[in-house]
């Protein structure tokens, strides 16, 4: 049997291994990235060897990093107060990954983690592992078990130390988890825990309650991710107990408004979970969560797909189920948008995001006094043309007429918008992100003398 260290193609999940390094002895192992679909759906995992990682003390000094062929390595923090499971009879250890760590992963496809699974006396298996410091994968061919262990027929090339906690996959899923390498009279073979043996764990509910131990909901949350259509979906979210429903909710804030948010029944973009359609969902008001077309009260800008438990919408992060569909078009049917991201803010960087907001409404005389007294618009064609002309800053004490333009920043502090009317910037006839260096609008070409001039102007 020869050594190879081509995964075929249908091993999607090849590259969801990592190199964990203990810097409190300089300990090596490998472990890798994996979900339960069955038994806890959109959380992710990572599961390696208990002599790995044998308690959640051990977690503090792992650094775990991930390399692939052609892209960066990343590496992340594990959090084992998220969930934390681990057996030392059965060498194996599951620690939740959190979502924030999860979405700069996006790249890595997780093993599914099979737990009925075991591989027939001769069926091809793989084993993924790090052999000095390089992601390396082996073909290998069951021998049948050993108790709760399989055994692998392997090359003597098969590294001795670094390669505790790879995955054991068979027909693309992880049946079993390797630990170690046993010398035979026949030869040497590898030893993996069969998966299947957490069965009576999962069976019994003491693996989901390690894995998901109740936490508190977080007190805000982000949306971002979101361009064109009902961008204004982005943006913080802040906890907030619906008396009347009985119910959590969060309420988008922003920096004009947020004490007043806080202080009454929410009256802009609210995230709620659907009485009906038991899916985490953006609106304008509270409601079932199902769509006017669907028999439901409507008012949806965003839709997250059904998850039936759970109180907390960050804890989801990979799948199907993390995935947004946000209203487009003009029948403004929820369309699929892989780029929206939902994730827990803490409050520490809440509280600095709240003192820039302190500061921008402290300077904003300033920038007042300073912004240009005129700028022009030119290049909208066609119906768009009426945006064209010269337009003067505006103080407050202006009388605002029906046939005005406006340019300004919209509530989320994110980009300039033009249209005919002044609000949050939702409803507006074009805009222009103020990441973006060039300073053309969308769908439209608008030229200023020169681009500095976005960085000057402000909304009144």
């Amino acid at each position: 049997m020869q050594e190879n260290i081509v995964i075929p193609d249908s091993s999607e999940s090849c590259n969801a291994v990592c190199i964990i390094e203990i810097d409190a002895d300089g300990a090596v192992g490998t472990g890798f990235l994996g979900v339960f679909p069955a038994l806890l759906p959109a959380l992710l995992f990572l599961v390696t060897c208990h002599h790995v990682i044998p308690d959640e003390a051990a977690c503090a000094s792992a650094i775990c990093t991930f390399e692939a062929d052609a892209q960066p390595s990343a590496s992340i923090l594990l959090e084992p107060h998220l969930g934390f499971w681990t057996s030392k009879v059965l060498d194996v250890a599951v620690i939740r990954i959190a979502s924030f760590a999860a979405f700069t992963l996006p790249r890595l496809k997780p093993h599914v983690l099979d737990l009925d699974g075991e591989p027939a006396i001769g069926e091809a298996v793989w084993l993924s592992c790090f052999s000095r410091q390089k992601l390396a994968h082996f073909c290998g061919r069951s021998l049948g078990t050993n108790g709760k262990q399989l055994r692998v027929e392997v090359q003597d090339t098969l590294p001795e130390k670094g390669a505790s906690g790879g995955p054991v996959t068979a027909c693309g899923q992880a049946v079993a988890v390797h630990v170690g390498l046993f010398r035979q009279t026949s030869g040497v073979e590898a030893r993996a825990s069969l998966l299947s043996a957490l069965n009576d764990e999962a069976h019994s509910g003491t693996l989901s309650g390690a894995l998901r131990p109740k936490q508190p909901l977080p007190s805000q949350l982000t949306i971002h991710g979101r361009r064109g259509t009902n961008d204004i979906i982005n943006g913080v979210y802040q906890v907030c107990e619906d008396k009347e429903c009985g119910q959590n909710i969060w309420v988008r804030i922003s920096p004009d408004q947020y004490e007043a948010t806080m202080q009454a029944r929410p009256s802009g973009l609210i995230l709620y979970k659907g009485s009906r359609s038991q899916a985490w969902t953006v609106a304008t008001r509270l409601g079932d969560g199902l769509l006017r077309s669907e028999g439901g009260l409507g008012g949806i800008l965003a839709r997250r797909l059904k998850l039936e438990d759970g109180d907390d919408p960050t804890e989801v992060c990979v799948g199907d189920v993390a995935n947004w569909h946000v209203a487009s078009g003009a029948a403004g049917k929820l369309q699929p948008d892989p780029l929206v991201r939902l994730m827990p803010l803490a409050d520490a960087d809440f509280a600095k995001l709240r003192t820039s907001w302190r500061s921008l409404a402290a300077s904003a005389r300033t920038r007042l006094a300073n912004a240009v007294q005129e700028v022009e618009v030119t290049g909208f064609p066609g119906s768009m043309s009426l945006l064209n002309g010269k337009l003067c800053l505006l103080s407050k004490e202006a009388k605002v007429g029906t046939d005005h333009v406006f340019l300004y920043r919209d509530a989320s502090q994110t980009k300039w918008v033009i249209g005919l009317a002044l609000g949050n910037g939702h409803e507006r006839m074009a805009h222009v992100c103020l990441a973006r260096e060039a300073a053309c609008f969308i769908l439209m070409c608008l030229k200023f003398p020169t681009s500095p001039l976005l960085s000057i102007l402000t909304r009144w």
